[in-house]
C-alpha cells in the first residue's frame, strides 16, 4: 500500500514538472517571440509611413492659405506649374522667398495702379474734348488709349501673377471692395476699345454709339478711381 502511495505520488510530481517544463519552453521559445516582434515592426513601420505622409500633406497645406484664387491655384498651388517645375517648390524656405516676391509685386501693382490713373483720366479728357469737336486731338486720344490699355493689363499682372498671401480671411474687407470694383472697370477695359472701333462701323447711330462709349469710359474710369481709393480705407 506504502509502495503504491509512493509510486502514484511519484507519477504526480513528474507529470506537474513536464508539464512545467512545456509551459516555460512555450513561453521561452525564441520562434513566437520573433514572429510577433517581427510583425509588431512592419506595423510599427506602417503606421510611421501613413503618419509621415499625412504630416507632410498637413505641412502642405499650412503653406497655403485655405481659398486662393484660380490664377494663383494655377501657378502656385500645391500642383501648380511653379510647383510642377521645380522654381518654387512647397517648402516653408520656399514660401518664406514668395512672400517677399508678393510684397514686391503688390507695391509695384499699386505704384502702375497710379501711373494707369493718370493716363486714364488724360485719355477721357482727351477723349472728351475729340468728342467736342476738336478732331485734331484724334492721334493723341489713340496714342493715351494704347497707353493706357498696356498700362492697365501690366498693373492686373503684378496683382493676378502674384504668390497666395500667408492667411486669407473669409470676411469683408478693403481688398474685397477693391476687388468688386476691379471686376467692373476690368469688364469696362474690355467693352470700352470694342466700343470705339464700332464707331468706324458705317452701321448704326453714330451719335448713339459715341455715346455709349463715352459712358463706358467714364464707368471704367470711375470703378478704377473707386477701386484705388478704397484701399486707403
Amino acid at each position: 500500500m506504502k509502495s503504491t502511495l509512493a509510486l502514484a505520488l511519484l507519477w504526480l510530481c513528474s507529470e506537474m514538472l513536464s508539464s512545467q517544463v512545456v509551459f516555460r519552453d512555450a513561453q521561452l521559445s525564441p520562434f513566437p517571440q520573433q514572429e510577433n516582434k517581427h510583425a509588431l515592426v512592419v506595423e510599427h513601420r506602417e503606421d510611421v509611413e501613413i503618419e509621415s505622409d499625412s504630416l507632410t500633406e498637413a505641412r502642405k497645406r499650412r503653406l497655403l492659405p485655405k481659398n486662393i484664387s484660380l490664377m494663383e491655384r494655377a501657378f502656385w498651388g500645391e500642383n501648380g506649374v511653379f510647383r510642377a517645375t521645380g522654381i518654387a517648390p512647397l517648402t516653408p524656405e520656399s514660401r518664406k522667398e514668395e512672400l517677399e516676391v508678393r510684397r514686391l509685386m503688390l507695391t509695384a501693382h499699386q505704384t502702375a495702379g497710379i501711373a494707369t490713373l493718370g493716363l486714364m483720366l488724360a485719355t477721357v479728357i482727351v477723349g472728351q474734348r475729340y468728342i467736342d469737336g476738336d478732331f485734331t486731338l484724334y492721334d493723341t486720344k489713340r496714342r493715351l488709349g494704347n497707353a493706357t490699355v498696356i498700362a492697365y493689363m501690366t498693373t492686373a499682372a503684378f496683382s493676378l501673377f502674384s504668390p497666395p498671401p500667408a492667411v486669407r480671411r473669409d470676411e469683408w474687407n478693403t481688398i474685397s471692395t477693391h476687388k468688386l470694383f476691379a471686376v467692373i472697370h476690368f469688364t469696362g477695359m474690355i467693352l470700352t476699345p470694342i466700343l470705339a472701333n464700332r464707331i468706324a462701323s458705317p452701321s448704326g447711330d453714330y451719335n448713339q454709339k459715341v455715346r455709349i462709349h463715352q459712358t463706358a469710359a467714364y464707368i471704367t474710369t470711375a470703378a478704377f478711381s473707386a477701386s484705388i481709393i478704397s484701399l486707403a480705407f
